[in-house]
């Protein structure tokens, strides 16, 4: 089962003053920081020029509305669109950088976002969150993630616990069960069935991964599925449990729809794989021909180096319990193990001889 992140983030546009920079050091209990440094602009000309916090204002394009830098990298002033600076900038041939000439253009949206997280706007402390976990506009930081991911689900962000809960899935995946399912919760109760949806995605996981307990996971992904009928991986998530099910049928009945929704390289690979095990398992021989062909060539559609997203714990955990009863599951199981591995010619080897086996 392939891990899953649903952050998508508004800001709320109302414009507040900021008095207090450095606040979010006392919010989050020493966990951020924030130490002034002038903004600086090159020109494409090659020109360096900084400009202090009080002195220097750009006109939209509307000439409606005016914004100005701050010393601490966001804006003052209106800035109910905060990227009206940074447009207006780059139009007269700015980019904005570092004190060492590197770009910071994604850096209007970091300092947007922990300005409002700072004014106790909780999603947008998500938001920020999933900035210095993927390392958008900051240096990659977990603990810095998981700080912010964790004040917002106290303040009953949806986004915030379902943020925690992901992070959290291995390390200590009873704990992260109980965020997603507040976050489904919150979620619910606020109307977000896109963040109710992800929620039960990551509560399906947890059980099938971690847990091992099918139903439970079978019953969720099924309520995601509801949800979200449209979300390629809430389904190939679902197709993975109807295989532990025993459902091979439903399996070689879905992946062709799937497949046909135009997945990426990685998740066509794993959908075929599901529906070759599935055959396999059905003992059904010319749907086994068929698909190890098939197999054959999605391996060949990923790019050489990439390597699978998905686990296959729960899946592995199936198969070893049925072992005994289909010698078949011990050439999926090997098949698996090649799908884990990185994209190369002794893989793909490796797979031509599972397969022909």
């Amino acid at each position: 089962m392939r891990n899953r992140s649903a952050l998508h983030g508004r800001s709320n546009p109302t414009a507040k003053t900021l008095t207090r920079p450095c606040v979010l050091t006392a919010l989050l209990a020493g966990a951020v920081g924030c130490s002034p440094t002038n903004t600086h602009w090159r020109h494409q000309s090659g020109s360096i020029s900084s400009f202090d916090k009080d002195n220097y204002q750009c006109e939209s394009e509307t000439r409606s509305q005016y914004v100005v830098v701050n010393r601490y990298g966001g804006v003052s002033g209106m800035e109910s669109n905060f990227e009206l600076w940074r447009l207006c900038m780059k139009s007269r041939g700015y980019i904005q950088v570092t004190e060492s000439g590197q770009s910071m253009e994604s850096d209007w949206k970091v300092a947007h976002f922990r300005r409002k997280c700072i004014e106790n706007e909780w999603q947008a402390c998500s938001v920020l969150g999933s900035f210095y976990q993927h390392g958008k506009g900051v240096q990659p930081d977990l603990a810095m993630a998981a700080a912010l991911y964790q004040k917002a689900c106290e303040h009953d962000d949806a986004l915030g616990c379902l943020a925690a809960g992901d992070l959290e899935q291995k390390s200590s995946p009873r704990q992260a069960l109980a965020k997603l399912q507040r976050a489904r919760t919150l979620a619910r109760t606020q109307g977000q069935t896109a963040l109710e949806g992800g929620a039960l995605a990551g509560i399906s996981a947890i059980y099938y991964e971690q847990l091992f307990m099918t139903s439970e996971a079978s019953a969720a992904i099924e309520e995601a599925r509801r949800l979200l009928p449209e979300d390629l991986s809430v389904l190939s998530n679902r197709v993975e449990i109807l295989l532990a099910q025993g459902r091979y049928s439903d399996v070689l009945r879905e992946v062709p729809g799937l497949l046909a929704m135009g997945p990426e390289p990685s998740t066509r690979l794993i959908l075929t794989a599901f529906a070759w095990a599935a055959a396999m398992l059905a003992n059904e021989r010319t749907n086994v021909a068929d698909w190890s062909q098939r197999l054959k060539q999605a391996y060949g559609t990923v790019p050489k180096g990439s390597k699978s997203t998905w686990q296959f714990g729960g899946t592995r955990h199936v198969l070893e319990q049925i072992l005994q009863k289909k010698p078949a599951t011990q050439r999926i199981l090997q098949l698996l193990e090649v799908l884990v591995t990185p994209i190369e010619s002794s893989a793909k080897a490796r797979l031509e001889a599972i397969l022909s086996g």
